[in-house]
């Protein structure tokens, strides 16, 4: 056995025992051929006795890389020995093993002494050389070991030059003969998971703990799918893929190990990589939320998606709207990262060039590494290409496989999930107390309120302004001396009561914060104001919080807030009971024992979420979502909307609560109200008692237009007209009746539902209502004008032209009016 302390030596060597060695099997008439047979692409598992991460694992033994940190290292502070396990598919006769030191900084992880073993039969094991390897990263040490057949080989490390980083290794070679027509796996093994899905190119590539090496593929079809089964080691990756239809798919996946041995997946990623054909605009939820609503390509994108932010899915559209792709994650449970780039060479292209690079799409899964590791994960992609979809119809169908694949089924829709609200926080802010809420209820009641939100300062002491400190007990303070009766005589008036609760959130001024401020997540050993979800006495005290509320109070719904716990909390202390280690599943749970406890004790009550917690995973704990603040933007909160109705069935969509100052025109008001009867459930915050009797009127008016309208509205389907910004003209199709919102643009051209016999035109543009209408049915249409506070402003009559259309130039005197056309009996 010799030590070559540099590489470039011993390549000469071996390259002369390489050749004296094949034309010995030459001169036998044998047609062999001398192979690594460590590689795993002859079929061979590596596995280790300990591993410091998974970049390190023992699969860095065979890649033929030297440079630093490219090797097996092992866990710090393990005893001696620690092994590395080469296993072959059939025994080998090994000719030569070639061992190099591994490459770090000064002594760390460097192996001293060593043993090598073998294996016949794989079960015992016989000593077939030793030695000692330099301290010097890259150093090597070579054996001749003749052509004893074996099934396993490994390496035994019994010491090393560091006491903490035990030992490691860079390179193994073991080189034996093999029938020179046999061909490695080259084409079946690799690092990733790569293959064509309609336009994407995808690469896919899973962190793990033991750390597994290249993938084998055992192919099911013979076509760009992935379908089929990998194995690493004494891991199995199975990969199945299914059509809802022809132009779209869904990518399943999932891994176990053998035996059903624990394992940790640290990282799992999905890369997409596609043309910039037919992408004129890409979005994520993040990028069309609120004032962060982005229409241009970004050059860079980089988000988060978790329980309770968004969701973890990108659609890309052409100029007109129409999906290019879309795709997404089917889990709505891990914290997701979201990351691309555009105008990138590094991407790669079809042709040189950046106008030929591709769009870059990844996410990246980062599943909790606390408690022993999981027995099975797995996951899976939704991919839309179908070009003849609008994008709203591709998020739609995503929304709709996330449903399918947890099962989810829709709850049935209260007696007053439509109620138009009446919001107290933009007209009192925390300035709350019984004598001001009693006065609100009774106007809004004659507005045409029905349900009363009580928002932030019902639970907070006289004396105190709203904050977190401030926050965490569940009963009305000394601000509501008759809170209970107060409500009780809100309902006598045909009224509905909703609170607002801060259900993460613990302050130290809280009756509760002796009991409960150990139950506190922390993060670098710090204290947030957040509890934690993953403590069952967390989960205790929330669900009997609840069933108070609702037993004491006789509520008919919660309003959630302040839900964005922290996504780096610490483990919880070893003392508490837990509910689940993973703080995202144990938030879930959390949210739907909430939920589950508020319908039992009212089968009724509604349960309200804003945006971002309001996403695919709430709507299994929700009944409405709401857009993120935007109170006197209605253009924003319209938008916000429309982007919210993908979320499918199951949920109703609020607009959020308007604001506007008691000096704003009438016109804006009017658009103001004619926007949130549109959007959804219609929900105002301003003054009551200071508001102007036109402002009461206008008001009074609209929100009649919505009761008379409501089922259709909410629960008709919403569209844009236009594709950016989609919420500047929309279209909601009813039973048999078709309206249209003119916000911020006119279209030349609208198509009504055919089943209609009924039309509205809201226009809270411009003056003139200047529009052709088609898709509805022939003959004669009566059509009757209002204006902003719907008085009647004049009729006509048309008849539809021999296209079938009618050319609609209304001038209405004013920026907001509304225009409906009935259908005439023939």
């Amino acid at each position: 056995m010799i030590t070559f302390p540099h590489r470039y030596m011993y390549k000469q060597r071996i390259f002369i025992f390489l050749w004296f060695y094949w034309m010995l099997l030459s001169a036998n008439g044998t047609p062999q051929k001398i192979v690594n047979i460590a590689h795993p692409a002859w079929g061979t598992t590596v596995t280790a006795s300990s591993t410091y991460s998974s970049q390190h694992g023992a699969y860095n033994l065979t890649d033929d890389r030297f440079e630093k940190g490219n090797s097996w290292l092992s866990g710090d502070n393990v005893p001696y020995p620690q092994t590395v396990t080469f296993s072959f598919d059939r025994p080998y006769p090994i000719s030569l093993i070639n061992l190099y030191q591994s490459s770090w900084i000064g002594s760390m992880y460097h192996t001293r002494g060593f043993c090598i073993e073998g294996s016949a039969d794989g079960e015992k094991f016989t000593e077939i050389a030793s030695g000692e390897l330099p301290d010097e990263s890259n150093a090597r040490w070579s054996c001749e070991t003749g052509e004893k057949r074996y099934r396993k080989v490994r390496i035994v490390v019994t010491s090393g030059y560091s006491p903490v980083q035990s030992c490691g290794l860079g390179e193994v070679q073991l080189l034996a003969a093999v029938p020179h027509e046999r061909e490695p796996l080259s084409n079946k093994i690799s690092e990733t998971i790569d293959w064509v899905t309609f336009r994407g190119h995808f690469r896919m590539t899973i962190g793990l703990e033991p750390a597994a090496g290249p993938w084998l593929f055992h192919r099911k079809r013979d076509d760009e799918s992935p379908s089929g089964r990998y194995t690493s080691g004494d891991y199995e990756l199975v990969v199945t893929e299914s059509s809802p239809d022809s132009l779209s798919s869904i990518i399943r996946w999932e891994i176990k190990r053998e035996g059903g041995l624990p394992f940790r997946v640290t990282e799992n990623t999905i890369e997409c990589k596609t043309s910039y054909s037919g992408v004129y605009k890409l979005f994520t939820p993040h990028r069309m939320s609120q004032q962060s609503y982005f229409v241009d390509l970004p050059f860079r994108f980089n988000h988060t998606a978790t329980v309770h932010d968004n969701y973890p899915v990108v659609w890309m559209q052409d100029t007109e709207g129409k999906n290019t792709l879309t795709l997404g994650l089917i889990d709505q449970q891990p914290y997701t990262v979201i990351e691309g780039s555009t105008y990138d060479t590094a991407n790669g292209g079809e042709a040189p060039g950046i106008a030929n690079s591709y769009v870059r799409v990844l996410f990246r899964r980062q599943p909790p590494l606390s408690g022993n590791g999981a027995r099975q994960y797995s996951d899976a992609l939704y991919l839309n290409a179908n070009p003849r979809q609008e994008w709203h119809d591709a998020l739609e169908a995503y929304s709709e496989a996330v449903d399918k694949e947890r099962s989810f089924v829709p709850g049935k829709i209260s007696e007053w999930a439509m109620n138009p609200m009446w919001h107290s926080w933009y007209a009192h802010a925390d300035d709350i107390d019984e004598e001001k809420i009693r006065k609100d209820a009774i106007l809004a009641n004659r507005l045409g309120m029905k349900t009363i939100q009580i928002d932030a300062g019902w639970n907070i002491p006289t004396g105190q302004n709203y904050s977190f400190e401030n926050e965490g007990d569940y009963s009305f303070s000394d601000r509501f001396p008759r809170g209970a009766e107060m409500i009780w005589e809100i309902h006598q008036s045909g009224q509905r009561v909703v609170l607002h609760v801060a259900p993460l959130i613990m302050g130290k001024n809280a009756k509760a914060w002796q009991e409960m401020k150990d139950c506190l997540i922390k993060v670098d050993g710090n204290a947030t104001p957040y509890l934690d979800p993953r403590l069952k006495k967390v989960h205790d005290y929330l669900v009997a919080s609840w069933d108070f509320l609702f037993r004491a109070y006789d509520i008919d719904g919660l309003w959630y807030d302040f839900l964005e716990f922290p996504n780096d909390a610490d483990l919880p202390d070893s003392t508490h009971d837990l509910i689940s280690t993973d703080i995202y599943s144990a938030y879930t749970l959390l949210m739907q024992s909430l939920y589950d406890k508020a319908m039992e004790l009212n089968p009724d009550a509604v349960i309200i979420l804003r945006r971002p917690y309001a996403n695919l995973n709430a709507k299994c704990y929700s009944t409405h979502v709401w857009p993120m603040d935007v109170p006197q933007d209605y253009n924003m909160n319209r938008r916000d909307v429309l982007f919210m109705k993908r979320l499918g069935n199951g949920v109703l969509t609020h607009a959020c609560c308007t604001s506007w100052a008691i000096s704003e025109s009438d016109l804006n008001v009017a658009r103001q109200m004619a926007s949130i009867s549109l959007a959804g459930v219609p929900a105002l915050s301003n003054i009551l008692t200071d508001s102007p009797p036109r402002h009461d009127a206008i008001i009074r008016k609209w929100l009649q237009f919505y009761d008379a309208n409501k089922e259709d509205l909410i629960l008709g389907r919403m569209t844009p007209l236009l594709p950016t910004p989609p919420s500047a003209a929309i279209k909601i199709e009813g039973t048999k009746k078709t309206f249209f919102g003119f916000f911020e643009a006119i279209p030349g051209l609208v198509d009504a539902s055919y089943k209609s016999d009924t039309v509205v035109i809201v226009n809270a543009f411009r003056e003139r209502t200047t529009t052709r209408l088609e898709g509805i049915r022939k003959g004669k249409w009566v059509v009757t004008i209002f204006d902003s506070c719907w008085d009647l402003a004049g009729t006509t009559c048309l008849t539809t032209d021999a296209n079938g259309g009618i050319d609609l130039d209304i001038n209405g005197k004013e920026a907001c009016h509304t225009v409906i056309l009935i259908k005439m009996n023939d």
